[in-house]
């Protein structure tokens, strides 16, 4: 891999007569009945739809509007009586395209390599004519390797991230209609089923969700109801880069925000910061334990929260409704907090006006704001990682001689970039060259194949390295870039992670696209797997020393996480 790989690395039937109809028309009406039967189809001609998107070479190459194609043929197709009509619908379309010319099949030193496939075998199965199947398989197996109509390849050496393009998010529908509806959901399944490295770890097959999109898209009856499908589909994959961001989200969530935050600590919703200037501020504690908001307990809460969150894991779940808890709709509030006594307070908190551009990180403890590296009354190093340059790696050389130990703190992320770390990594810490990690990224010309890349290689000789013990620092706060760099720290002598489950976000995101209705999201783009292919996604990076905050050290100003590797450290030199 080329030198500048690790910054790319955190850095898209002619003879039948048949009339299509020529405008765009709402094509199910408010309380209609779908028979089963017809999501099957609508199941069908999406993955048709989908197929013809990114293969068929008239849709690559930018002939066709492939939006308008599918809101064109729906009238028609959704109106077919039996199987046999609608299989003439679809060959009269699909050959309608233009003839499709022979590429050399899937290499098998590819297809030996690969870590998901693409599957085409639903063809077969669809009860298709003998005419309509092969002209689809000839279709699937069509390959052209340059950018496409709707994806750009980002390429460095052997990784290839898609990029999602010239898709019309259909910013003046607030409230699509059915046709586009289904396009949102058709346009995102595709992309998942084509273009994401971890469709094998949705939370149900991923071709089992198809039917329950459509049939939430078809029920949608306001804004709110296709706002939730669009969550909902962007949370089935459980993905935490997957955020879902559209323009009415402030209000949606709340455009009063209550005088205090909160993180989620031992699944309790802790405050940690207060308003100083709010009326509430002598009443509400740093510490203090929400318990219920406007009479609804807050497990409720987040459990009415879950399925609308891009979450990888419990814990990001936790993380996220921690961001919403004290948004509301209202200018009052009314708390049930238990106070750091044990007693429980019923409090009505009055409710500042929301703006992003007030919002302040809160952080745990100020050294994790304010510090870069300093040394513990143990003698131990500490190092955030979050705030590390790369002009202070003489400093901590100098520093790493008189201490017992190293802890690196990575519950930040890195905020002046990758690359200072692994300055200090290959400078200080790493005994010489060492596989830190491989990938598994898209082929092009190949959607829906991902090959596992040769092995990511960081470090090389040096004598000189740190070999004291190294403790790493890790929490529900290392995400992506965090926890990519987790691995290589992982790879110093006598290191080991302490903690509690990270984001489980690991592998570049791509850029975001737009679904109907001005929404935009994104997903991870690129695997990322330990060199013998270990999974990092959903799981996160697991801790070899697990502990996890807890309230009453939260109270008392005690960093649980800190402490326990120092004591691991202060340990093992005794």
């Amino acid at each position: 891999m080329k030198k500048n790989a690790l910054f790319f690395l955190f850095v898209l039937l002619q003879n039948i007569d048949i009339t299509f109809a020529k405008a765009p028309i709402n094509i199910f009406h408010s309380g209609s009945a779908i028979e089963v039967g017809q999501k099957d189809d609508l199941a069908l001609l999406c993955r048709i739809w989908g197929m013809l998107k990114y293969h068929h070479p008239a849709v690559i190459q930018g002939t066709y509007n492939w939006d308008q194609e599918l809101i064109t043929i729906l009238p028609t197709y959704s109106a077919n009586k039996n199987k046999a009509e609608r299989n003439e619908i679809l060959l009269k379309w699909v050959s309608n395209f233009g003839p499709v010319p022979q590429t050399p099949p899937i290499a098998d030193s590819l297809l030996a390599n690969a870590k998901l496939k693409p599957d085409y075998t639903w063809i077969g199965k669809s009860k298709l004519s003998p005419q309509l199947v092969n002209l689809l398989i000839s279709v699937s197996n069509f390959h052209s390797s340059g950018d496409q109509k709707y994806v750009k390849y980002l390429a460095d050496d052997d990784i290839v991230i898609p990029s999602f393009i010239n898709e019309d998010g259909y910013t003046q529908m607030t409230y699509p209609t059915a046709d586009y509806r289904l396009l949102a959901v058709f346009r995102y399944w595709n992309i998942i089923e084509y273009w994401y490295p971890y469709k094998y770890l949705t939370k149900q097959k991923w071709e089992d969700c198809l039917i329950p999109f459509i049939n939430e898209a078809l029920a949608a009856q306001d804004e709110l109801a296709y706002t939730h499908l669009i969550q909902k589909m962007a949370g089935t994959i459980q993905d935490s880069h997957a955020v879902v961001n559209f323009k009415k989200s402030d209000e949606y969530n709340g455009m009063w925000v209550m005088p205090f935050t909160v993180k989620f600590i031992e699944d309790k919703a802790v405050v940690n910061s207060v308003n100083p200037k709010a009326p509430e501020a002598a009443s509400i504690k740093i510490g203090n334990i929400i318990q219920a908001i406007d009479g609804i307990p807050v497990e409720k809460i987040v459990e009415n929260k879950k399925p609308y969150l891009s979450a990888s894991n419990q814990a990001v779940v936790l993380r996220e409704t921690a961001k919403l808890l004290n948004r509301s709709c209202d200018s009052t509030s009314k708390l049930s907090i238990k106070n750091n006594d044990g007693e429980t307070l019923l409090l009505t908190v009055k409710n500042s006006h929301y703006s992003p551009y007030t919002i302040v990180k809160a952080y745990d403890f100020a050294y994790q704001k304010d510090s870069t590296t300093f040394i513990l009354p143990e003698n131990v190093l500490y190092i955030n990682a979050g705030t590390f340059k790369a002009t202070q790696v003489d400093l901590v050389k100098q520093q790493l001689k008189k201490v017992k130990g190293l802890v690196l703190d990575a519950r930040q992320y890195p905020r002046t970039g990758a690359g200072s770390v692994i300055s200090l990594l290959q400078k200080l810490l790493l005994a010489d060259k060492a596989p830190m990690s491989k990938f598994s990224s898209n082929v092009k010309g190949y959607p829906g194949l991902f090959i596992f890349s040769k092995p990511f290689i960081i470090g090389e000789a040096n004598a000189d390295y740190y070999k004291g013990k190294v403790m790493i620092l890790v929490n529900e706060e290392t995400q992506s870039t965090s926890e990519f760099l987790t691995m290589a720290y992982q790879l110093a002598p006598n290191a080991m992670v302490v903690g509690s489950l990270t984001a489980g976000a690991d592998g570049n995101v791509t850029y975001p696209f737009t679904l109907p209705g001005g929404f935009t999201t994104q997903i991870t783009g690129l695997g990322v797997y330990y060199p013998n292919g270990k999974e990092t996604q959903q799981v996160g990076i697991v801790a070899n020393v697990k502990v996890k905050q807890t309230i009453t050290g939260f109270r008392n100003h005690k960093d649980d996480l800190l402490d326990k590797a120092v004591e691991v450290i202060v340990n093992k030199m005794d």
